[in-house]
This record gives C-alpha cells, structure tokens and sequence, in this order.
C-alpha cells in the first residue's frame, strides 16, 4: 500500500478535522499545486469563454480534465455515502 492510499479518511468527521488541521496558506499552496499537475497532465486550461447557442446559453465542449473531474465528483458521492467505521 503506498503513502497516499494510507492517507484516504473514510469518516467525514476525521477527514474534515484533518483538512482544519492544516494552515490555510498550505491548503491553498497545495490546491494550486494539485490545479497545476491536473492542467499539465490533461493539456492546459480550459477555455476562457465557451460558445454559445442561438439563445445565448452556453454550449459545453469536452475537455481534457473532464474525467479528472467526473473520478472526482464520483469520490466525494462514495465518501459521503460511506458508513462510519
């Protein structure tokens, strides 16, 4: 088992305790840090404005970081629904 498997919290309460833990300015450096390896890996950024349809609604367009996103979401719905240990 390797050191970031070890670190995954199954309880909210002590994931959340964990998160407090750290100072703000280090959760913002390593959320920059994970934003930064995410775009990298998958190509850039996203576009800064997107289309639009005739009515003036947005029109979504795939994107590299689209499954980073998708696995994302799909973690944070199993960590809510997990039963306490």
């Amino acid at each position: 088992m390797n050191a970031e498997v070890a670190y995954l919290f199954r309880h909210v309460l002590l994931r959340e305790a964990a998160y407090q833990l750290q100072l703000p300015g280090d959760r913002a450096r390593l959320h920059g840090l994970a934003l930064e390896t995410i775009e990298a890996l998958s190509g850039g950024r996203p576009p800064a404005h997107f289309a639009e349809d005739a009515d003036g609604r947005p029109v979504a367009e795939d994107h590299p970081t689209d499954p980073f996103a998708l696995d994302l979401a799909e973690h944070a719905r199993l960590a809510a629904a997990a039963p306490a240990p």
